[in-house]
């Protein structure tokens, strides 16, 4: 942030100035369409995305504080803007049947570590607290010294550095936890040097008309991200004050029902939230119930997880939801009453200890059912190799993903899938089939998969033709989950 950022802000607000809004076009739509970019990697995209952000400044330049981080201010909204548009372009590609990942239109860099730091950046920030979010924001994406980062914040240089640190730690093990090892100077470098990308010409330009403009005259898509954003930062504001509310309630002593009651409208305030990955900063619980939402969300609305330490979801099936608590890859792979596909549940698990063997301890007492492992003989489906060489599966090569992608677009639904094995191919087909899938093909490493479209009625010759591989019956011992009643 430059140190007059708010001062262009509020000349903006106060006179509707258009040099003072041109002037924060040009040197933030850098730092805004570059976060853009790593989120929904497709320029076209990225490039809305950042139009919209600077239109909600202007709409909100005259409620913005005078303390506010302008910057940071632009980083978190570019966030929220992007959310929305991602949940546009899920949408999308379901109401298309599109069964697998639209294709990524990012140029791959050149710098091996900066492609595996880059589509975890965003995630990594959101996890930050504001004020070690802007002092990131603030050191290495605009590259200010410590000195002015301690102006920005209201802090000494001292004070500054040791926010940098400590949030850049943060960064680090958030980064080790899915497999990037590096040090903090490294990440450091890296954002340095690669986080703000040169803007399109045209770009700052057209965001600055239509911002000026408020949005007046944008287009349908481009009105659709900013009121689907807008939702998105009033309900921040919400989810915090549920997080403050439950934090000063379980500070105090109190009944169980207050508790239970507080905890459940801090549930439906993180099961109603816009944005499927919301519950990121949900405050510590283990709660599930007969769901809330049967009138207003599809069933099996599965909200989304956390690399194995929170789960979340809303109006699903109590037999799903034991799936999940108990790590479960299939209900193919579990034995249990069909009753349970009908009790609809929601479900919240945001705590770091033990997550899963609590989630399993809340179902048994809410609902009366546990499970445990056994082996026994089951009719399965078994993975073997039938016609080497088939066109349609191919060993991996070392590329990432982007690159692959662009080698190999998408020409709509069918298996594209780079870099996996066997085994886990044999995994994201069981969702196909009616029976567990276990791979025989006995070929070790990774390969690339692309069919045409396909559904269960045409899966064996699809399999066949293109991958050259087929589904044998069989009778098999495997492990399997058996789902019970608890005992007394």
């Amino acid at each position: 942030m430059m140190n007059d950022d708010m001062e262009l802000v509020r000349a903006y607000a106060a006179r509707q100035s258009e040099p003072a809004f041109e002037t924060l076009v040009q040197r933030h739509a850098g730092l805004v369409y570059s976060a853009a970019l790593r989120y929904v990697r497709d320029t076209h995209l990225a490039e809305e995305i950042t139009q919209s952000v600077f239109v909600i400044l202007a709409r909100k330049a005259g409620s913005l504080g005078s303390n506010t981080i302008l910057a940071g201010w632009l980083y978190r909204t570019t966030r929220y803007v992007s959310s929305a548009a991602l949940k546009l372009r899920r949408r999308r590609e379901q109401r298309e049947q599109e069964a697998h990942l639209q294709t990524m239109t990012d140029q791959p860099d050149s710098d091996a570590f900066w492609e595996q730091l880059s589509p975890l950046l965003n995630e990594a920030m959101a996890q930050l607290r504001d004020q070690d979010h802007d002092a990131i924001v603030l050191r290495y994406f605009q590259n200010q010294n410590l000195s002015q980062v301690g102006a920005a914040l209201g802090v000494d240089e001292y004070a500054a550095q040791k926010r940098v640190s400590r949030a850049l730690d943060k960064l680090r093990k958030f980064f080790a936890q899915r497999g990037v090892n590096s040090t903090t100077a490294d990440i450091a470098g890296a954002i340095s040097a690669n986080s703000v990308q040169v803007v399109p010409a045209a770009l700052n330009h057209t965001v600055a008309a239509a911002a000026l403009a408020k949005g007046a005259a944008a287009s349908l898509s481009t009105s659709t991200l900013i009121k689907g954003a807008l939702k998105i930062m009033a309900w921040t504001k919400v989810k915090t004050a549920a997080a403050v509310g439950l934090g000063v309630l379980l500070a105090v002593p109190t009944t169980t029902l207050m508790v239970t009651k507080m905890q459940s409208s801090a549930m439906d305030a993180y099961l109603q939230a816009p944005e499927l990955d919301s519950f990121t900063n949900a405050p510590p619980m283990v709660a599930i119930r007969p769901t809330h939402f049967a009138k207003v969300i599809h069933q099996g609305d599965i909200l989304g997880n956390n690399k194995g330490t929170r789960e979340i979801g809303r109006n699903t099936s109590l037999s799903f939801a034991i799936l999940k608590a108990y790590g479960i890859s299939s209900l193919s792979r579990m034995i249990y009453p069909k009753e349970l596909d009908r009790v609809n549940v929601d479900y919240l698990v945001t705590v770091p200890d033990r997550p899963y063997e609590q989630f399993q301890a809340a179902i048994a007492r809410k609902f009366g059912w546990a499970a445990h492992v056994e082996t026994r003989d089951m009719d399965v489906l078994l993975l073997q190799l039938k016609r080497p060489g088939a066109p349609g599966l191919t060993p991996a090569d070392n590329s990432s993903w982007e690159e692959w992608a662009a080698k190999h677009p998408s020409a709509g639904p069918g298996l594209h899938q780079h870099d996996i094995t066997l085994a886990r191919f044999a995994e994201l087909i069981q969702g196909l089939v009616p029976k567990p899938v276990i791979d025989r093909t006995g070929m070790s490493g990774s390969f690339d998969f692309i069919t045409s479209a396909f559904g269960p009625a045409q899966l064996d010759q699809v399999f066949l033709d293109q991958l050259g591989l087929e589904l044998a019956p069989s009778r098999e011992p495997l492990e399997v989950l058996v789902v019970e009643k608890v005992k007394g």
